[in-house]
């Protein structure tokens, strides 16, 4: 399943992703997917606790524009998870990561080799179950494959 969502994007920021899109020959959508792929791997070190969102800086209107996305179920799923996590629209996250990791994206891209390891970089499963214990909800949520053998909850018992 996909889902389709909207976000406001600096035009700056935008004409990166478009720049980027052309370089690689590959969408605007999947250029984006690569690099929440990216912060997936360093958003252990943006999580808050008890703080309000974070949106990013306000400008004039003029410097922005809407651009409309499309995320497989899971993903977007993520996305929300991390928008919990780190206190971080989705807006934010896109342009942190195309900040911080677009740049080393393109530079694997140019690097014939690392293309598949570049386009084959996906997130293969999500699962997120409550258990309640004495009335007390548990939510558990899985981001990643587990190890052949193991179950979600021995995983997740400790």
């Amino acid at each position: 399943m996909k889902v389709r969502t909207s976000i406001y994007m600096h035009n700056q920021t935008k004409e990166k992703l478009n720049n980027a899109s052309e370089a690689t020959g590959l969408s605007k959508n999947e250029i984006i997917r690569l690099l929440l792929l990216r912060f997936v791997k360093v958003s252990d070190n943006h999580v808050k606790f008890f703080s309000s969102v974070s949106y990013q800086k306000r400008r004039s209107k003029s410097e922005w524009s809407r651009c409309n996305i499309v995320l497989w179920g899971g993903m977007y799923e993520y996305c929300l998870d991390l928008r919990k996590l780190c206190k971080m629209s989705l807006s934010l996250i896109i342009a942190y990561a195309a900040h911080n990791f677009l740049d080393d994206l393109l530079e694997e891209w140019a690097v014939e080799q690392n293309r598949e390891n570049v386009e084959n970089t996906e997130y293969h499963c999500y699962v997120a179950s409550v258990r309640i214990i004495n009335d007390i909800k548990c939510w558990r949520m899985l981001w990643g494959v587990l190890p052949a053998g193991s179950s979600f909850y021995d995983e997740c018992q400790h």
